[in-house]
């Protein structure tokens, strides 16, 4: 998609991280929405796109990175805080 922004690096480390781990994270969206989910992967598609992969309550979602404005891991003993994105 020509509309796409990567995000910087040490950012997409985080994302990294938190799929390593399953982290559970608190996901606050450039659009004002939040959601709240288990980190499962990060996947580039043919387009180039960067995206999350997250299991939500009842569903599995796929977030594109640049539509991602901040994570928080929700458990105690995560190796990270509150990580803005955008």
């Amino acid at each position: 998609m020509s509309d796409y922004q990567k995000i910087d690096c040490a950012c997409y480390d985080y994302l990294e991280v938190a799929c390593m781990f399953g982290y559970e994270l608190y996901i606050e969206l450039t659009d004002g929405n939040q959601v709240t989910g288990k980190a499962l992967d990060t996947r580039t598609h043919n387009d180039k796109t960067e995206w999350l992969y997250v299991q939500a309550e009842k569903e599995k979602l796929a977030l594109r990175l640049d539509n991602i404005s901040a994570i928080t891991p929700t458990q105690d003993g995560a190796r990270f805080g509150r990580v803005k994105i955008a």
